[in-house]
């Protein structure tokens, strides 16, 4: 069991909790649970979860995985044509009765059991909508708890290991680079991005060498989860 870790808002916690896993065996299936409560003295323990190391950099062995780029959620959710570059443009937002699940293409994903996800960039959308777009902490991680707290990301990502990468969208804002003064300047896109997935954390991260693998090829060991209590 690991040491008791504290889910707290301070600073850059925002109420996330991560493990690392270390000596792990390639190619071996492992089971886990979180557990958590106020203190190490009153807990409860969460359902039994599980994930597989890869076959390592020495092994060969037949894999699965799934690539997503560009999960806009307010494209999904509430896509008003008010918001588009015409007033003739219909809106587009998602209609179906279990809209509030989340992405239903998450369902088909988890049916098909991939061995892993790579979420490509643009996870989340700081600058869509532009009018009043995100760009302090709190605003930031209120876009990743909208998309992450839908029950299908809740469902997929309790049984499917993951790799993240950033792109603008999720970084700071359209096409944007490390050279603007424009706010929010690049520290804080590369501290929320480390912040809210899977993987190590660093305070201070080089742009191109951001931890943010959930497993990294030829790693003898793990950093898994995000599991955020409130």
């Amino acid at each position: 069991m690991s040491d008791w870790i504290d889910a707290t808002a301070d600073g850059d916690g925002d109420y996330i909790v991560k493990a690392r896993v270390s000596g792990l065996t390639a190619e071996t299936g492992y089971f886990y649970r979180i557990v958590y409560g106020p203190d190490p003295e009153n807990t409860v323990y969460g359902p039994a979860r599980s994930f597989a190391t890869h076959a390592g950099s020495s092994g060969e062995a037949e894999t699965s995985f799934m690539v997503v780029t560009g999960m806009n959620y307010y494209q999904f959710f509430d896509n008003d044509s008010r918001y588009n570059d015409t007033d003739n443009t219909p809106a587009r937002a998602y209609t179906g009765p279990d809209k509030i699940l989340g992405y239903p293409a998450l369902a088909t994903m988890l049916s098909m059991d991939p061995d892993f996800f790579i979420a490509t960039g643009d996870n989340v959308y700081y600058d869509v909508p532009f009018e009043g777009r995100a760009d302090t902490a709190p605003a930031r991680r209120k876009k990743w708890h909208e998309q992450l707290g839908k029950q299908r990301f809740i469902d997929f990502f309790a049984e499917v290991p993951t790799c993240w990468e950033k792109d603008d969208h999720d970084y700071r804002y359209n096409d944007s680079d490390n050279t603007s003064s424009q706010t929010p300047q690049p520290q804080l896109g590369q501290d929320i991005f480390l912040e809210q997935v899977p993987g190590r954390r660093s305070r201070r991260p080089k742009p191109r060498d951001l931890p943010n693998a959930s497993h990294q090829p030829g790693s003898p060991d793990l950093a898994h989860g995000r599991v955020r209590l409130s």
